[in-house]
């Protein structure tokens, strides 16, 4: 069981809605949250959490104030009391996106734009660098996301966060899109896959078990704020 949650944020709320939605989030957060410069940075982060917590609200019949989250040695977080249910988070530009599983589960989303190709040789392995090189035009652009989106996606479903090199396993994008793990650890058979969301996004997924019948789900920043006012604050 796979689901996907992407959450289109298209409006900076105001300070009477953003602080409205504080309370629903944990004392830490909010720490979190106010050390932020930015408004939007601040935003991702709130949102991103208010959204696992209506999930886990609705899929669980839970009460927020009943949710709580413990976090294993290197900083992956994971909900106390409920030993299969597995998720991940993540947020880039107008997005965020949060995957559920009942096996462990990464996810990425990142916002396409111009890049700097020498990152690949400090952060891609000899393969995958080779293989960027070989591309063209904007292909190798789209090839730099897709590679970089996938590795991420796996870093965080192991969740070993930087105590894992990006270099220390390869990505390998077959012609008929098959997607190859050529580092296995763990005893996971870890399997791969690209969700279509925006086309100025790249958005992958790794999952620690095999995709069927995944669901995704794309919400509207509207309907989620009026979601969670109708729940009033879950």
């Amino acid at each position: 069981m796979l689901e996907i949650y992407a959450l289109q944020q298209n409006e900076i709320l105001n300070d009477e809605k953003f602080n409205s939605l504080l309370p629903y989030i944990s004392t830490q957060k909010k720490a979190r949250i106010n050390r932020y410069i930015q408004r939007s940075a601040a935003q991702q982060t709130l949102i991103s959490d208010l959204l696992l917590r209506s999930i886990i609200h609705d899929k669980l019949s839970m009460k927020n104030s009943d949710i709580h989250f413990g976090q294993n040695e290197f900083g992956k977080p994971y909900l106390l009391g409920k030993d299969n249910f597995y998720f991940n988070l993540s947020h880039s530009g107008d997005w965020v996106v949060c995957a559920i599983s009942d096996s462990v589960v990464g996810i990425d989303v990142e916002k396409i734009k111009p890049t700097d190709y020498n990152i690949s040789k400090r952060f891609f392995s000899q393969d995958e660098h080779e293989y960027l090189t070989c591309q063209k035009g904007k292909q190798r652009l789209d090839t730099f996301y897709d590679l970089w989106t996938l590795k991420e996606s796996f870093i965080k479903a192991v969740g070993k966060g930087l105590h894992m090199s990006l270099r220390d396993f390869s990505i390998i994008i077959y012609y008929d899109g098959f997607i190859f793990l050529k580092h296995q650890i763990e005893n996971y058979l870890f399997n791969f896959k690209q969700f279509t969301i925006d086309i100025r996004y790249k958005l992958s997924v790794c999952l620690g078990s095999e995709f069927k019948g995944e669901e995704l789900s794309v919400i509207s920043m509207t309907d989620f704020l009026n979601s969670i006012e109708e729940k009033k604050g879950m």
